[in-house]
């Protein structure tokens, strides 16, 4: 147990190191930041334009934090749907660069278990993501305090902790997991833009329904906010969803862990 751990540890680390160099989930997480910041900035020319009624001094503070903390959650479906189109890509070439490169070959003579080699590469993918989503959210916020000055910065975190956070590890895991079996990178690019595209046709047949939680674009985690706070008249999400779909997301992940290492088993054999 203790040389599997320490085995899954080195293989994290040394796979981590080699997402941020190949610069791909880098130039991602940029793209991400840049959009945001974009739609902040459009969402505030816009709402200068905006003459709202008169209100007393002792409201005003209130009122202008609540405007500030709605427009910062308004990006939240920009981020979400530059999730499920760029992570699926970037991810999927995680395990065939190695057959591409010649690694595996020596992966093999280092008696590396399949199981241990595929559990690394599923982690070293989401420790990137993740390092990469704290950094882009903390990164917002100073932006969005700049732009709109202060906000709730509960509900803001609530965004990220339970919608692009999640999201973006789904979207990473499964494009990484889908594309193990391919023998090239643009193989395995072809099945992160063909997942990528599934998702996106997914989140825009959206049904406001308990069913949204099994979908593979996970549109339950931020229609369920809206539902809190924007449009409480329009979806009606029970409070189940959230973990309902959390819950389904991790299954789907190791179901589909486990087809991958017994097709990968079964090649080994063959």
């Amino acid at each position: 147990m203790t040389k599997a751990i320490s085995q899954l540890m080195g293989m994290v680390r040394y796979e981590l190191r080699m997402q941020w160099r190949r610069r791909g989930m880098l130039v991602m997480m940029i793209g991400l930041l840049a959009a945001i910041l974009l739609t902040c900035l459009i969402e505030k020319s816009v709402t200068d334009k905006i003459e709202y009624p008169r209100i007393a001094a002792d409201m005003r503070e209130q009122v202008a934090r609540l405007q500030a903390t709605l427009a910062l959650l308004y990006t939240w479906p920009v981020g979400h749907t530059l999730l499920i189109l760029s992570l699926p890509l970037v991810a999927a070439e995680a395990i065939p660069q190695d057959r591409h490169y010649g690694v595996r070959d020596l992966l093999d003579s280092l008696a590396l278990d399949r199981d241990i080699y595929l559990a690394g590469k599923v982690l070293s993918v989401w420790a990137a993501v993740l390092i990469g989503l704290v950094a882009v959210a903390i990164l917002e916020g100073w932006g969005g305090l700049l732009i709109f000055g202060p906000f709730k910065l509960d509900m803001y975190l609530l965004q990220w902790v339970i919608g692009l956070i999640p999201t973006g590890l789904f979207a990473a895991g499964m494009g990484a997991l889908l594309a193990a079996g391919q023998p090239n990178r643009r193989r395995a690019t072809f099945v992160g833009v063909a997942f990528a595209a599934y998702c996106v046709a997914m989140l825009i047949t959206t049904s406001g329904t308990v069913w949204d939680s099994i979908s593979l674009a996970r549109p339950s985690l931020f229609l369920y906010l809206f539902k809190s706070m924007l449009l409480d008249s329009v979806v009606h999400y029970p409070p189940i969803q959230i973990p309902l779909a959390l819950g389904l997301g991790a299954a789907q992940i190791v179901l589909v862990w486990l087809i991958v290492w017994a097709g990968l088993r079964w090649k080994e054999n063959t």
